[in-house]
């Protein structure tokens, strides 16, 4: 076997009986009906998370409106667009860095619709 056969090889394995073997024919493929669980790591709060990531994206669309309403020529209040604007931001920020947790921690995110 060639060195750059040995790298682009992966290792394969099957379950028999709830025994995990390495597969050793590379071209025989096993698709298993064992369920796999899914690692979660400390996270029992992810109906919290979800609600806070939830309100933290509607409250950003608010802020994104109103910087609309104060950019338009008949309002034109620039001071106000230019602070509703970062606070839009800063909540997708804090609201991206929530869904990054959840993820990393193998939760699930479930966002809903936006209520107008």
């Amino acid at each position: 076997m060639r060195r750059s056969d040995r790298r682009r090889r992966r290792d394969l394995y099957r379950c028999v009986n709830n025994k995990w073997t390495r597969v050793e024919n590379i071209q025989g493929y096993c698709k298993t009906t064992v369920t796999v669980k899914e690692a979660q790591q400390n996270l029992h709060h992810t109906v919290e998370l979800n609600e806070l990531t939830n309100s933290l994206i509607q409250a950003s669309f608010c802020y994104l409106t109103m910087a609309s309403l104060y950019e338009r020529a008949d309002v034109a209040l620039p001071g106000f667009n230019k602070l509703m604007t970062k606070l839009w931001e800063e909540d997708m920020k804090h609201a991206r860095e929530l869904m990054k947790y959840v993820n990393k921690r193998g939760g699930y995110i479930n966002i809903e619709w936006i209520v107008s």
